[in-house]
């Protein structure tokens, strides 16, 4: 009898096809999302913006995602059965000339510590080990880039008073925290992202370390440190230039450039300097 191979030994597996294999990537994203105005790496943040490198999702992690979007309907059930009103669903943020952008989960109303302010709403889920933390240290401490996102949506909205939930995967017990808005580490991130936006270059290598740990999971690792090359794309080209409402343009052609046109650049095409 021929012995049946573990799930894990064979490519043609389902297990391997379920959780290892990679979904291609779609169109990729006109802006630059508020939820990633935290991240420790400007450069970074610059090849995302710029299309230097294109990945694909490993269905597990599109799971997450997905798990995470059921989280949220689940809370809002549960913070609506608590006597909470919640608004704006989805509601478009645009930040600097639309080239910042994102999307709030809600504003709420009712929360018993201040009934009558609206308070931003962001919810997020996480695995028992990180919600721990987030409700031993508080949102700020634990999860800072959720605290910038905040910080962000507030800004654009001028709201005062933000409320940061997040569901606990393991057991569903919800962690809730109010948070206030703080304009000077609104205005800090918000110039960042637009001085990042303006590098005609990209900024440099401050980790220097491919095992550091901004470094070690990123995106654009082959890029910093196995000299793989930038995308081709209008983006990542010189004769490129950035415009209002997410737009962008070509000097050398003198004309506004399409999602398409930037995605499949020209026979002009001169790369920026990464180095």
């Amino acid at each position: 009898m021929v012995k049946i191979p573990k799930p894990e030994d064979s490519h043609n597996s389902l297990s391997y096809m379920l959780n290892l294999t990679n979904i291609q990537s779609s169109r990729r994203s006109r802006r630059l999302g508020m939820a990633s105005m935290a991240n420790p790496c400007v450069r970074a943040m610059w090849f995302k913006f710029r299309w230097a490198r294109i990945t694909d999702l490993p269905r597990r992690v599109r799971r997450i995602f997905d798990l995470g979007t059921a989280c949220e309907d689940i809370v809002i059930r549960d913070l609506e059965e608590v006597g909470l009103v919640i608004t704006e669903q989805q509601k478009p943020v645009p930040g600097w000339a639309g080239h910042i952008f994102g999307y709030i989960d809600g504003i709420v109303l009712g929360v018993p510590e201040a009934p009558k302010t609206p308070h931003l709403w962001e919810n997020k889920s996480a695995n028992d080990r990180i919600f721990k933390t987030i409700k031993k240290s508080g949102v700020k401490r634990a999860k800072f880039e959720h605290y910038i996102q905040m910080m962000m949506y507030m800004g654009k909205l001028k709201l005062k008073r933000g409320l940061y939930t997040v569901i606990n995967k393991n057991d569903s017990e919800i962690y809730p925290e109010r948070i206030y808005f703080d304009e000077s580490e609104y205005k800090e991130y918000m110039f960042r992202g637009m001085d990042m936006i303006g590098h005609e270059t990209a900024p440099p290598n401050l980790f220097q370390d491919p095992n550091k740990q901004a470094c070690k999971w990123c995106d654009f690792k082959p890029i910093c440190y196995e000299s793989q090359p930038i995308l081709k794309s209008c983006r990542s080209c010189e004769f490129v230039d950035i415009e209002d409402d997410a737009g962008w343009s070509c000097r050398l052609l003198q004309k506004d450039l399409s999602i398409e046109e930037q995605e499949a650049a020209c026979k002009n095409y001169k790369v920026l300097n990464i180095s």
